[in-house]
């Protein structure tokens, strides 16, 4: 144990041996003192070292981008007009891309695009049942909403924005607009623009949307027409009944006349092929039926045409329903009256009580003609007189002589507008109407006057059906008019986008496509900027002042970074090979080195040559692969890849996994299912008897493409407390049938979101009055971060649904509380209404021109295969069909083959990494030749590769061998004062034992002293 070196020094020797203590301390400090000089200068050195490594990264930076050929491929557009007030850039904006061309055009821009508007009838309440007049199915752009009569004005906008989901949406948005008191309308708006609009069409008798008043009841018109004929809208298969592939409720059926004749259609039984035989079979004069295709995204679909006739008539909107025939959406006029009447201060409504309008101060019984009542006269639609008396009793409501105005005067609308007007729309588009409301009131101190001194309603200003007409965008280029749906035009001129803002067809712009040199010579700049910066970094770290003998920064002599300023220097001045002799050193094209060694840019020079030179200067910056053959082409390469010109042997050429059927499915007769996986999607399609070889093929290849959505349902179908109905989101947990929740109840759940990361969440019931199971709901999609939506069915079941397309995890388990009853069961995608999310297959059907079936990867090589699960009947055999890789060599060099990418083997002399497609079929050839250039800023970006690579790079490995000396100096450091703090100790306890003692013996001393002296004394 150390004895206590907190004593005063020489408080018993007199000798100060702290002072020499702490002097021999000094002068055995001083190797210590040497190791932390050399940590330090080694630190200085290790920060300079990273000051260069950042400098040489910005130098990497720089080249990486400029070693690109699309660097190179920048365009700029320039716009003048011949207006001096109007600017191209407020016509329009001007996108180009890597392979726009240069070039000078004229244009104008006459018509912007504009998405349809349409507008229904006005309607008093959204939230009042329709009534059975309003029930039937609707046609939106291919899709069929069903409306009931106790749906509201409300709900058929939810279940119209219900189609616009999923993959394959409507594109039709729906939205109810309050214009006042008795005037709400149903608003659809077509998510695109352009001329064609909204396809909105009737599918059943019921002219559904005539009656909601989107469109007219005048005479019907040819929806697609052609010359002398017309042809239906598109449909997925020409076997299918037509009710079938809409989905409709009922098929309408009945007989329509094309031409001269009569034709029976059934549409819930009848195909577009059944169809057309109907129609031949009837022999119109002049007129035949066929059934044709078309092709979209691989995916063909089928149209009935009728050639030699465009007299049609259609009582059940048949025809309608196909596609054929459709109405107009022209503006409604109409009459109304001129005063707005008030019950209580109040403007009338539909509701309101005739007697208790304000100025009607006494009522009359009797109606006519002892009592009150009212004489309509006037015309009707079809320009009949109208006279008749309607009587009023004390419950008569605005709504009753509404009802008589419609039953009265034709074709016509009667309702308040939010004014307290009465207003009488004629559906006809007729101009005979007329209309006369007389009051005949016993008292005479009252009056029910509609208009003053009882005169005709006004004229009504028009009411738009369409608020807004679907329009194509139109440009006059180069004196050509280009019409496009959208706004936004692509590729007219070549690899150039043109987004149109306005029209003003009087302005003509000059627009002009030329290559950016400005920014290409900015991207030149940069690399001579960061080159240059780097260069003077390590010219001021290696200069010498030869008057003061004094070296310009630590770093004066480093062998290492004399041979990164010679390796960098050196490619400065090298000939690329591959690149005209003309353009191949950068002095070349006036980028030179100085005296210092730092580049200079002759501003001049450059610019002219890339004006004049331009691939020939691109060439000698970039990276560039250019192949003999157009079944060859450059992929990619790395910094091992030697530039050359390489010749290509292909020993087998790459293949796709197919398979054709044994069966002649030309006449179909077929029936059977198809189940084809590839990696983890699968698509199953049915095949029915009526389907021949095209509409297999096209059933199988719209399953191909189709992107599912990941959906969870419940196994249970929960219903409220009367056992019948099912419940719903609103539904209060204390209604759901067989239950017994109690406040304080906990239900649990947890899962794996999309990306398959764990989730748990819980909900617990605060009252089940009031609780609702969408109160669950929100808790689930809460715990879910809101990345999917929890819904019930309309079965009951408890719904989970991915918010995004494609492959998903998603899963979800809930634990009810225990003994109350409550059981969603478990959620699975295979339960009724599940769904197993996927994206489309890279796979395609085709027939092999006898009738086989032929199915095959998109892609190429072994990776891409398919597995047949289902399919006999189709003549297909079960099991997995893989591709072939091409195989073959480059420059000679072995080459390893990943599809039709031919890729030289790591280690080989020039062609490591030389990646190439080939095309081609043919086996045991050689291909062409591929030729490589390593420009300027590829080869100094191979350099700055080895120089900085974190793992290999030998300026890194400089800065890890710094940073190791730091640590090992620091180490030593922290080791010496460790023993020279124990030699300290040592010493100080040893004087402190020494004071002690002494401190002893003084003590000692002083007793014998005494003792002494008193004996003496005694002695005396």
């Amino acid at each position: 144990m150390s004895l206590s070196t907190n004593l005063i020094s020489g408080l018993s020797s007199g000798f100060d041996w702290r002072s020499m203590i702490d002097q021999l301390m000094a002068v055995e400090h001083r190797r210590v003192d040497i190791v932390t000089a050399k940590k330090t200068d080694t630190e200085t050195k290790l920060t300079e070292w990273q000051t260069a490594n950042s400098k040489l990264l910005a130098l990497k930076t720089s080249v990486a981008g400029l070693k690109k050929p699309d660097i190179f491929q920048i365009f700029a557009a320039t716009m003048s007009t011949n207006s001096s007030t109007v600017k191209g850039s407020d016509l329009l904006s001007v996108s180009t891309t890597t392979t726009s061309a240069p070039g000078t055009y004229s244009l104008k821009v006459t018509n912007l695009a504009q998405s349809q508007k349409l507008s229904s009838n006005p309607f008093t309440s959204q939230t009042t049942a329709l009534g059975a007049g309003y029930a039937g199915d609707i046609v939106i752009n291919g899709k069929v909403v069903t409306t009931n009569a106790t749906d509201t004005l409300a709900g058929v906008a939810n279940s119209i924005n219900n189609l616009n989901t999923g993959s394959s949406p409507s594109g039709v948005t729906a939205s109810v607009i309050n214009f006042g008191t008795n005037d709400y309308r149903l608003i659809l708006t077509s998510d695109k623009t352009g001329a064609e609009g909204i396809s909105l069409l009737n599918g059943s008798s019921v002219n559904l949307v005539q009656a909601f008043g989107w469109k007219d009841n005048q005479a019907a018109t040819i929806k697609n027409a052609i010359t002398l004929g017309a042809q239906g809208d598109r449909f997925t298969s020409a076997t299918s009944a037509v009710g079938s592939l809409l989905g409709l409720a009922a098929g309408e059926s009945g007989s329509v006349t094309i031409g001269d004749k009569s034709v029976a259609i059934n549409l819930s039984s009848m195909s577009l092929t059944d169809i057309k035989i109907a129609i031949n079979t009837a022999a119109p004069t002049g007129a035949s039926a066929s059934v044709i295709e078309e092709s979209v995204d691989n995916i063909t679909y089928y149209r009935l045409q009728i050639d030699g006739t465009q007299t049609f008539s259609d009582a059940n909107n048949i025809l309608n329903t196909l596609g054929i025939l459709d109405r107009g959406s022209t503006d409604v006029s109409g009459k109304v009256s001129g005063v707005s009447m008030t019950s209580n201060g109040t403007n009338i409504t539909a509701a309101t009580v005739l007697v208790d309008i304000d100025g009607y101060n006494t009522f009359t019984t009797g109606g006519f003609p002892a009592g009150d009542y009212l004489t309509l006269t006037g015309t009707d639609t079809s320009n009949a007189a109208v006279n008749t008396n309607f009587s009023i009793t004390s419950s008569t409501t605005v709504q009753d002589l509404l009802d008589e105005i419609k039953t009265r005067y034709g074709n016509v609308l009667a309702y308040v507008t939010n004014d307290g007007k009465i207003r009488v729309d004629d559906l006809s588009g007729g101009s005979v109407l007329a209309v006369n409301l007389t009051d005949h009131i016993a008292d005479t101190n009252s009056k029910l006057e509609f208009v003053t001194a009882d005169a005709d309603f006004g004229t009504a200003a028009d009411r738009q059906r369409q608020i807004i007409a679907g329009e194509d965008a139109a440009i006059v280029l180069d004196g050509v008019t280009v019409t496009n749906a959208s706004n936004t035009i692509k590729d007219v001129i070549t690899g150039t986008t043109l987004n149109l803002i306005k029209e003003d067809a009087a302005t003509t712009i000059n627009l002009t496509l030329g290559r950016d040199l400005d920014t290409i010579k900015k991207s030149i700049q940069d690399y001579v900027g960061k080159y240059n910066d780097l260069m003077s970094y390590i010219n001021t770290q290696f200069s010498y002042d030869t008057e003061k003998m004094t070296t310009g920064g630590v770093l004066f002599g480093d062998g290492t970074l004399s041979s990164i300023k010679s390796d960098i220097s050196a490619l400065t001045t090298q000939t690329i090979w591959g690149v005209n002799s003309n353009f191949s050193i950068m002095g070349m094209i006036g980028i030179n080195l100085d005296n210092n060694q730092l580049l200079t840019i002759d501003d001049t020079l450059l610019t002219g040559y890339l004006q004049t030179n331009f691939n020939d200067v691109k060439a000698l910056f970039t990276v560039q692969g250019a192949t003999s053959s157009t079944d060859l082409a450059y992929i990619a390469s790395t910094k091992d890849t030697k530039a050359g010109d390489y010749t290509v042997h292909i020993t087998t050429a790459a293949t796709q996994a197919t398979t054709t059927g044994s069966v002649d499915l030309s006449a179909g007769g077929v029936t059977d299912t198809l189940t084809v996986a590839q990696g983890s999607g699968a698509a199953t399609i049915a095949v029915t008897g009526g389907m021949i070889i095209a509409d297999i093929v096209n059933a199988i290849n719209t399953e191909f493409n189709a992107v599912y959505t990941q959906t969870l349902t419940g196994s249970q179908e929960l219903k409220q407390d009367d056992n019948v109905t099912a419940i719903t989101a609103g539904t209060a947990l204390d209604n759901i049938y067989g239950t017994t929740l109690q406040n304080g109840d906990v239900i649990n759940f947890s899962g794996t979101s999309r990306s398959g990361t764990a989730i748990s969440g819980s909900y617990t019931i605060t009252n089940t009055a009031t609780d609702t199971v969408q109160d669950l709901l929100s808790a689930i999609e809460t715990a879910y971060s809101n990345q999917v939506t929890a819904s019930i069915s309309s079965s009951g079941r408890i719904t989970l649904t991915d918010k995004f397309t494609g492959t998903s995890q998603l899963a979800l388990d809930i634990t009810e509380p225990v003994g109350r009853g409550l059981d969603f069961g478990t959620a699975l995608t295979s339960n009724t209404g599940g769904i197993v999310g996927r994206y489309a297959l890279a796979m395609i059907a085709d027939d092999d021109g006898s009738g086989h079936l032929v199915l095959r990867n998109t892609d190429y090589g072994s990776g891409s295969s398919f597995t047949i699960s289902q399919g006999l009947a189709l003549g297909l055999t079960y099991g997995t069909y893989s591709g072939l890789d091409v195989t073959g060599t480059i420059n000679g060099e072995t080459a390893t083959g990943s599809g039709q990418t031919l890729t030289g083997a790591v280690g080989n002399a020039n062609t490591d990494g030389l990646s190439i497609k080939y095309t081609g079929t043919t086996n045991n050839i050689d291909a062409g030749n591929v030729m490589l250039t390593l420009g300027i800023a590829a080869l100094l970006d191979n350099t700055l590769f080895d120089i900085t690579d974190s793992v290999s790079g030998y300026a890194s490995f400089k800065q890890e061998s710094l940073q190791d000396s730091v640590d090992s100096y620091a180490t030593q450091i922290s080791e010496m004062e460790a023993r020279l703090a124990l030699k300290q100790e040592a010493m100080v306890n040893r004087f402190v034992a020494m004071e002690m003692a002494l401190s002893k013996i003084q003590s000692q001393s002083s007793w014998l002293t005494g003792q002494i002296n008193a004996a003496y004394s005694g002695w005396v």
